[in-house]
This record gives structure tokens, C-alpha cells and sequence, in this order.
């Protein structure tokens, strides 16, 4: 289907929608539980509206997607600076 995103295409789009509904201070506190010469990377993006985003793009690739374009989504999201919380 011509309208649904490769993998690399829906990778930029999650990173630009957590990135948007990042929070500083909820990323500076996410931090606390890990030592500090670890590199850890938040957006700092609460649980429901990392549901909301990952529902959204799912809905978009769900009928279309085979388990090799979901594998090569997620490599290429795990290796963004950044996790949701």
C-alpha cells in the first residue's frame, strides 16, 4: 500500500512525537535510578501518552506489516538517544 510509512519513515515520525511531547523534568527524574557514569537518554513522556503514540502509528502499519518491517522498526527506534519515560 502506497500510504503506508517504511520502517525508517515510522522511526522518524515516533521520535518526532515523543521528542514533541517531551519533559524536561520528567527526564531529569527518570535519571535518578541509574548510576551517574551510566548514558541514559529520557524524552520524558508519561505512560498514557506513549500508549496513545505507539496506538496511533501501530494503526497505521497493522494491516500492511510483516514481522520483518516491525523487527527493523524497533532496531531502528532502540538505537535513538531517548527512551519514552
Amino acid at each position: 500500500m502506497p500510504d503506508t510509512p517504511s520502517p525508517k519513515q515510522l522511526a522518524r515520525q515516533a521520535e518526532s512525537e515523543l521528542k514533541a511531547a517531551a519533559n524536561v523534568r520528567a527526564a531529569k527524574r527518570a535519571k535518578f535510578y541509574f548510576k551517574p557514569d551510566e548514558e541514559v537518554w529520557f524524552f520524558g513522556v508519561d505512560t498514557p501518552t506513549q500508549r496513545r503514540i505507539a496506538g496511533s502509528l501501530f494503526q497505521r502499519v497493522r494491516s500492511d506489516w510483516a514481522i520483518a518491517e516491525a523487527l527493523e522498526f524497533c532496531d531502528l527506534l532502540i538505537k535513538t538517544k531517548g527512551h519514552g519515560k
